[in-house]
């Protein structure tokens, strides 16, 4: 089963807001999303969420600043090489201002 991840950027006291992206192609494409992706072979996975948010979104966050959230199986059992494990984090502390990437347009929700 092929390993991804996802963040969700937080921000507000209590927690007011989450950055979602609007993604622009491939799986999802067309709808608001988390920020992530896939692991690659042998990464660790808060290494392949740091990465991700960086390559998408342009902020940097470090591994200590991922918050473990959940574990999610997705199955689709008519097409098995689909299958993911995703690790899901919040992301509370991070630097920079989120920017659109060739895969999503972000944008802040309520």
């Amino acid at each position: 089963m092929r390993e991804a991840t996802l963040c969700y950027l937080v921000r507000g006291e209590p927690i007011r807001e989450v950055l979602l992206g609007l993604k622009k192609v491939g799986f999802g494409a067309g709808r608001y999303v988390g920020v992530g992706g896939k692991v690659e072979p042998g990464e660790p996975v808060v290494h392949a969420a740091v990465r991700e948010l960086w390559e998408e979104t342009g902020v940097r966050a470090s591994e200590a600043d991922l918050i473990p959230m959940a574990h999610l199986t997705f199955l689709f059992p008519h097409r098995p090489s689909w299958d993911h494990l995703v690790h899901a984090f919040l992301v509370p502390q991070w630097e920079g201002e989120p920017r659109e990437s060739g895969e999503m347009e972000p944008a802040w929700f309520r």
